[in-house]
């Protein structure tokens, strides 16, 4: 059996990589729970695909990933919440629902604050921070167990 140090020391590097990788993952910025939950499975399943997008955003960052690769991350959440809150707003309309005005004032101004950021960060005026990740954090979180919650019987209601 052969030991060369310098394999040792690769494997090592290796070994130290793999760990530093699996907690990053553990490190999840947000996690989905059932409190998170509208009760409407398509609703549902965006708002899961809006949280990992923050995580992945939130791994890129502690994994100092080069800017291209942020400003992807970034632009994709951004796209990603303009769909969803269509999608959302689009069923307000078409049910009727009496606080649509109110949470589409809510959906504008959380774009125009991601889209400021996504302006900001591509012409090197401002960087990811942990800041920026908790305000995403936060802002989602308040807004689906306070807001969106309230439309959750109206959808159900009409069978979503």
């Amino acid at each position: 059996m052969n030991l060369d140090p310098a394999d040792n020391i690769l494997s090592l590097n290796r070994c130290s990589y793999l760990e530093e990788r699996s907690i990053l993952l553990i490190m999840s910025i947000m996690k989905w729970s059932e409190d998170l939950s509208v009760q409407v499975k398509e609703i549902d399943q965006q708002h899961q695909r809006l949280i990992d997008l923050i995580n992945k955003l939130h791994e890129a960052m502690l994994a100092k990933q080069g800017k291209q690769v942020v400003s992807q991350i970034i632009d994709e959440l951004a796209a990603y919440t303009v769909y969803h809150f269509q999608a959302e707003e689009k069923y307000m309309q078409q049910f009727k629902y009496i606080g649509y005005l109110t949470h589409k004032k809510e959906h504008e101004g959380f774009v125009q604050e991601v889209e400021k950021f996504q302006t900001d960060f591509n012409a090197g005026k401002l960087g990811l921070s942990i800041e920026i990740m908790n305000f995403l954090r936060d802002w989602v979180t308040r807004h689906i167990k306070g807001t969106d919650k309230q439309y959750s019987s109206v959808f159900k209601e009409n069978g979503l």
